[in-house]
């Protein structure tokens, strides 16, 4: 039996009398599946902390419930009468392990909303920023410990400010609950959302990548456009679309610590921005040592495995790289080659290159993606045509 299903079973036994709170922990051992690389002990770590409030490493937690079962049939045998598990759980943490000191008794009811109010934003409903910051810096811990990887979605509701000023802060409000709302249904079980502050919203994405984390934020992207398109003509005095921006950085190819990966989300969000709003960025380290000027050139690329020829523009070039426009996107630290028609200079560049920044920027339009590289092979002199190309424009 799976170590899931067995400890379902135990919870039933042993919390027969309470149907509310055995489909609570059922459900919160049913959610954990949804982690398919997280450590099955650490169910015992959820079940304890559901039922106690203390916090344990799954080794730790496994031992505490293992004594606790065997603390409850022992004093079930001496009163011969069950005494039910949460009585001797709170016996073995006062009179055996010690760890609870001065308990109080409160009814869960109120107890957990108590703790929801003090967890969850009170307008949208969704998680608070303590709460955010005390998860993300557990999910970075778990994430090292088990070589996983986390991600972090950062979204800003585009004009959000001249869209309050329209039509006054109760419309504003209505709008960001919505927003919330479209947000949560977007995601999967496993992943935490937040409303970091103002028309701020955050997404803690475990054990997701930085690639597969943008299918999630592209998911909340369309949901939300797609919403209040349909919805448009509700508000005839507002002419734009309500659209988020959204930016996206990883643990650990982008940040070590929680502070610095919420610092690269940012910062992958005001790009998202920069770059013209409703679109999806990757963080990317940009180490520019080369001027970038705008300027469309053919380009034709071809991924290392695959023979095929694909054609396109660029839209900016440099010394060090160029980004242009396509109708598929491409993966991170995909590799490539490529040719660049310098056209007045009667020139063909040809070089190796890696994938460094992927947007999807008009998901209707021929070419939606900008993609970004960085070259990891060209000629020098090659390299120079390119850098007089930008000089040239930029005199």
């Amino acid at each position: 039996m799976l170590l899931h299903d067995k400890l379902i079973q135990t919870v039933v036994d042993t919390l027969g009398e309470d149907d509310k709170n055995v489909s609570k922990i059922i459900e919160l051992i049913r959610a954990s599946r949804d982690l398919q690389h997280r450590d099955p002990r650490e169910v015992y770590s959820d079940v304890l902390k559901f039922l106690t409030h203390l916090e344990f490493e799954p080794e730790e937690a496994e031992m505490h419930w293992n004594t606790i079962l065997q603390h409850h049939q022992e004093i079930t045998q001496t009163l011969q009468r069950n005494v039910g598990l949460r009585v001797a759980m709170l016996d073995y943490f006062i009179n055996i392990n010690k760890k609870i000191e001065n308990p109080k008794i409160i009814e869960i009811a109120i107890f957990e909303e108590t703790q929801r109010s003090a967890l969850t934003d009170a307008l949208t409903g969704l998680y608070n920023r303590r709460y955010f910051e005390e998860v993300l810096f557990r999910e970075i811990h778990r994430a090292k410990r088990y070589d996983l990887n986390t991600s972090l979605l950062f979204l800003d509701v585009d004009n959000f400010k001249k869209y309050n000023d329209t039509y006054g802060h109760s419309v504003g409000d209505q709008l960001l609950t919505d927003v919330g709302e479209l947000i949560r249904k977007s995601l999967r079980e496993a992943d935490i959302p937040v409303r970091y502050g103002g028309e701020e919203f955050a997404v803690i994405l475990p054990e997701t990548s930085g690639q597969e984390a943008v299918y999630v934020a592209e998911r909340i992207r369309r949901a939300i456009a797609q919403h209040y398109e349909e919805c448009n003509g509700d508000n005839p005095a507002w002419l734009e679309q309500v659209t988020v921006s959204i930016g996206i950085a990883s643990f650990p190819i982008d940040a070590q610590f929680p502070g610095e990966l919420v610092e690269k989300a940012d910062l992958a969000m005001y790009r998202a921005k920069k770059d013209g709003k409703n679109r999806v960025c990757l963080f990317f380290q940009e180490r520019r040592i080369f001027v970038r000027v705008d300027a469309i050139y053919p380009v034709s690329y071809q991924l290392m495995d695959n023979s095929h020829d694909r054609r396109t523009h660029s839209k900016n070039i440099s010394g060090g790289g160029i980004l242009f426009y396509t109708d598929q996107p491409l993966e991170l630290d995909q590799n490539l080659r490529l040719q660049i028609d310098l056209t007045p200079q009667e020139r063909v560049i040809q070089a190796e290159a890696k994938v460094v920044r992927v947007v999807q920027y008009d998901e209707k339009g021929t070419n939606p993606y900008e993609i970004g590289i960085s070259f990891t092979r060209i000629d020098p002199s090659d390299r120079a045509a390119l850098i007089k190309c930008v000089r040239d424009r930029t005199s």
